[in-house]
């Protein structure tokens, strides 16, 4: 059994790992013993021992500057496990649900004001560019169903292109990216990467969302784009509360992602 794969599919990072297992060897060993011994700056090091208390698998005793750490039990890391698993299958039964009775958002006073709804040859460019009228956010997207984005866009070439000049538009507006795929996603685009220039993060989860349409939040407005009998189909719903349900349940799955 791989240790270190089995601590990753838990969603510890590699930073979160090293400290665990040297942790995991020891008995009771101090804060600076564990920072001596393992090469990783400051910020990191502590960031990471806070995320394992956080996560209940560590614990200390002492004083602040000599506080001592240990592994919790065994039975802690099994209950942390099971509290993932829920969060997991709430978040997916929550994002499921919510697209099944959309139609429920649609009544004409709230749609006239709220809901923005496309479709139709230009319809994934007008989508991709209500982003940008946004700034200083950050645009959570979760990709997932419907493959091959540039399908939407008239060609491969014309997406390119396009997703081009958006992202000088989206840098520009300081919009932060963070873009989640699923394992159906064997072959990952160049736009689909972590790159600090482009201010995007991008991540993997291990299992399927089982959506069948792309979903995202920026700012206080929430968009999914799908298509319907092969054409291009999306909405954007401007409401703060559901925005900020969705982005709870994007960041539990983002937490437990591996960064791509």
């Amino acid at each position: 059994m791989n240790i270190n794969n089995s601590l990753t599919n838990l969603g510890l990072t590699q930073n979160e790992i090293d400290i665990y297992s040297y942790i995991l060897n020891n008995k009771a060993v101090s804060g600076k013993e564990v920072y001596k011994d393992i090469s990783m700056d400051k910020s990191s090091f502590y960031r990471a021992l806070k995320s394992l208390e956080n996560r209940n698998l560590i614990y200390s005793s002492g004083e602040t500057r000599n506080q001592m750490f240990k592994a919790s039990p065994f039975s802690n890391i099994q209950k942390y496990i099971k509290i993932r698993k829920q969060e997991l299958n709430k978040a997916s039964k929550e994002i499921n649900n919510f697209i099944q009775n959309i139609e429920k958002y649609t009544k004409e006073k709230y749609k006239d004001k709220n809901i923005k709804i496309f479709e139709g040859e230009d319809a994934y460019y007008s989508f991709m560019n209500e982003i940008l009228k946004e700034k200083n956010i950050i645009f959570r997207d979760l990709s997932a169903g419907c493959k091959n984005t540039f399908k939407f866009a008239k060609s491969k070439k014309d997406y390119y292109k396009f997703m081009s000049c958006f992202i000088k538009e989206r840098v520009k507006r300081n919009i932060k990216i963070r873009i989640l795929l699923d394992s159906t996603n064997k072959n990952i685009d160049k736009y689909d990467q972590s790159c600090r220039e482009t201010l995007k993060e991008a991540r993997i989860y291990k299992g399927i969302f089982n959506l069948n349409c792309f979903l995202n939040t920026f700012g206080d407005k929430s968009g999914f784009f799908t298509e319907k009998s092969n054409k291009f189909w999306a909405v954007i719903i401007k409401d703060e509360f559901i925005t900020e349900l969705l982005n709870s349940l994007f960041d539990i799955i983002w937490a437990d992602s591996r960064k791509i």
